[in-house]
């Protein structure tokens, strides 16, 4: 198993302009912790510096935004997913990242796994019943802290890898790489 070489971030913008963060797309099953994923994964991202949002597209085509300092904005137009990024940088050029929830196609099946992507790439797919027991623990959710570190590395252009290498033991004597399929897993 190798860990992904990290994609270099996106040239800066001309002077003036504001940075297009970019999207992190999340499909999740109804009732699934995708909700509590992304809050601890946000508080992942905010330790090490970056201000991340959040875009849910709700029935109807409106847009719950909720922006870096925790300021809320209801949208009641359609906002494509690929118009995500500039639109949040128009409401907070200091956003880093993006979360988008609510863009799933709607022919498909909802997914049985959290599935993680960005650009059209698939990041991670994540367990719901190995997550909720990592969420649940005293400390850090070494789950929440792999994924923070693989956006880190593949998302926002860190030049660390992700945290513990190829192969990082979790408390059941199976490797997080088995448990959150496709975290350090290279795409052709």
């Amino acid at each position: 198993m190798t860990t992904p070489d990290p994609q270099p971030a996106d040239p800066a913008p001309a002077d003036g302009e504001p940075s297009t963060p970019p999207i992190v797309r999340l499909d999740a099953p109804p009732d699934s912790a995708a909700s509590l994923l992304t809050a601890t994964l946000v508080e992942a991202l905010r330790a090490r510096g970056y201000r991340t949002a959040s875009a849910e597209r709700r029935p109807g085509g409106r847009l719950a935004v909720t922006l870096p300092s925790g300021g809320r904005v209801g949208v009641e137009r359609e906002v494509a997913e690929a118009d995500l990024g500039p639109f949040v940088a128009g409401l907070d050029p200091r956003a880093d990242l993006v979360f988008a929830f609510g863009y799933e196609e709607p022919s498909t099946p909802p997914p049985t796994a959290i599935v993680l992507t960005a650009g059209g790439e698939e990041l991670a797919t994540v367990d719901p019943a190995e997550l909720e027991p990592s969420l649940q623990t005293g400390g850090p959710s070494p789950v929440v802290e792999d994924l923070a570190s693989l956006l880190d590395a593949r998302v926002l252009g860190s030049e660390e890898p992700p945290r513990g290498g190829e192969r990082v033991e979790g408390s059941s004597g199976r490797g997080l790489g088995e448990r959150v399929r496709g975290l350090f897993r290279r795409r052709g």
